[in-house]
């Protein structure tokens, strides 16, 4: 509401969020196709490691991922489960924090590490062949982190500059 979103847009935000998402595994199915052709293999598995990192548990309604790893439909179900029960934590998180961008922001964390608990819980269903495949669809931990310091451009790094000589 502070910020002028109507009832309308609300609803069609998770539908944002699918498109993007959507975007994002075309992208980087097409650019680990490319590295691949260029000869990059393991730049392009890696690329497709972290991919399923990002992806969370998502991961294992990915036609890929569900192929390598042979889940059987009691997996499945059970999967479907621990998603749900995931979505409606979150969604209630959500609803509570309504337009609190302080609160958004704990939400996020807190989301992020509610995903990662579902994901582990899924893993321990693994058998372990499927354990063994899962480490290879997702490689060692990728971790972005973000940092920002300083007020100006390229936080506190102090400039560098090239010299040559002329």
């Amino acid at each position: 509401r502070d910020i002028g979103v109507t009832g309308v847009q609300t609803c069609a935000l998770p539908i944002s969020r699918e498109i993007i998402q959507k975007y994002n595994d075309e992208t980087t199915t097409l650019l680990a196709k490319v590295l691949e052709e260029k000869g990059k293999k393991e730049q392009a598995r890696r690329l497709n490691q972290i991919r399923v990192q990002q992806l969370g548990l998502r991961a294992f309604g990915d036609d890929k991922v569900v192929a390598a790893l042979k889940l059987t439909a009691e997996q499945k179900s059970e999967i479907k489960e621990i998603a749900e029960d995931l979505k409606k934590e979150v969604d209630s998180m959500r609803k509570d924090a309504g337009m609190d961008f302080t609160k958004m922001r704990d939400i996020m964390r807190k989301s992020s590490s509610l995903q990662k608990d579902a994901v582990a819980k899924v893993g321990e269903m693994l058998n372990a062949e499927q354990k063994k495949a899962w480490k290879e669809l997702v490689g060692t931990p990728f971790e972005m982190k973000m940092e920002f310091g300083g007020g100006r451009p390229g936080g506190d790094r102090k400039s560098t500059r090239l010299n040559s000589s002329h």
